[in-house]
């Protein structure tokens, strides 16, 4: 299941967009070549023993919030030569990135032990991959709430920050490096070994209770230093997502893992669909709504009342523990 990153030609191609319809075409091409993180969680579960997966996936996510830390800081120096450097920045990791994965990573499955390829609109057969083994479909559905209601930082964050602390370009970038550091810190460090020692089932709970708490935090924090004390106890959220990838892979075959992550990406594409509409809309209206400052943390409150229904559904697989 080698594979390069598909993404490799999209960030050139917004670097030279000339207008917003372009810029459009542009995401809606990239969205379609997006497989490759799917990919990557479905090789994971290839080459990794099933009672090791929560802390590979751990890893996994711990080098995407690397990126994530370091992404403002490189593509602020670039965005110093010109406006589009950034994306043809972005480009050449890319395309470096590819070329990785398909001279270097091996193939994870032998021949004989690979699905015959089907081509299928994957939105349209996720619920019924997922409906087909136990359990699957509740575990998707966290996954996919979870990006639903963490959507919210990327729709609504720098102008939540701007108008309600008054924060500039600075202070919003050290915001999302600190970010990016500590969830480094708790996926590289802690998922794993939470696992081990409390169980899966567990861990997810306690990870889906810091989501909550942590989006409450950052919707009703009277000030930018309380906010910034939701960081850790949002990242500790972190822990839930490799336990739920790690309950997933072990019900199904080794040549389904491919199928598991496509519907797992469709649900979750869905989710990134709908939440900036959504959470866009409702960030307007308390805008508007002449409510003062603590009005404007309704994508948060809303994004924190979304992921206690994950709560709940997590609370069910405590109860009923999840067999390998």
């Amino acid at each position: 299941m080698a594979a390069g990153r598909s993404c490799c030609c999209r960030s050139p191609a917004s670097g030279s967009a000339t207008n917003i319809w372009q810029l459009l075409l542009i995401r809606l091409v990239s969205g379609a070549t997006s497989a490759n993180i799917a990919t990557a969680f479905a090789y994971i579960a290839d080459v990794t023993p099933a009672d090791r997966r929560a802390g590979a996936y751990g890893l996994m996510q711990a080098a995407m919030s690397a990126g994530f830390a370091m992404g403002p800081a490189v593509g602020g120096l670039f965005a110093t030569l010109s406006p589009s450097a950034p994306f043809w920045a972005a480009g050449c990791f890319s395309l470096i990135n590819a070329a990785y994965g398909f001279f270097v990573v091996p193939e994870s499955l032998s021949r004989e032990g690979r699905a015959p390829f089907q081509f299928r609109l994957a939105s349209f057969n996720a619920v019924g991959m997922l409906r087909s083994r136990q359990g699957l479909l509740t575990l998707g559905l966290i996954l996919a709430m979870t990006q639903f209601a963490t959507m919210v930082f990327p729709t609504a964050f720098v102008l939540y920050a701007t108008e309600r602390y008054g924060w500039h370009i600075g202070q919003i970038t050290a915001c999302m490096t600190s970010f990016g550091v500590c969830s480094f810190m708790v996926q590289a460090g802690l998922s794993g070994r939470l696992v081990r020692g409390l169980g899966e089932p567990l861990v997810i709970v306690i990870g889906m209770s810091c989501a909550v708490l942590g989006t409450a935090i950052f919707g009703f924090a009277p000030n930018g230093l309380i906010f910034w004390t939701g960081i850790p106890i949002m990242t500790l959220s972190g822990v839930a997502g490799p336990a739920i990838q790690s309950i997933m892979t072990r019900r199904v075959s080794a040549g389904e893992q491919g199928r598991l992550q496509g519907a797992n990406a469709s649900l979750q594409a869905i989710a990134g669909i709908i939440a900036p509409l959504l959470f866009g809309e409702v960030y307007s209206l308390a805008h508007d709504s002449g409510g003062g400052p603590v009005v404007l943390g309704a994508p948060f409150m809303l994004a924190s009342l979304i992921l206690v229904i994950g709560v709940i559904l997590s609370l069910q697989g405590v109860r009923r523990p999840a067999r390998a």
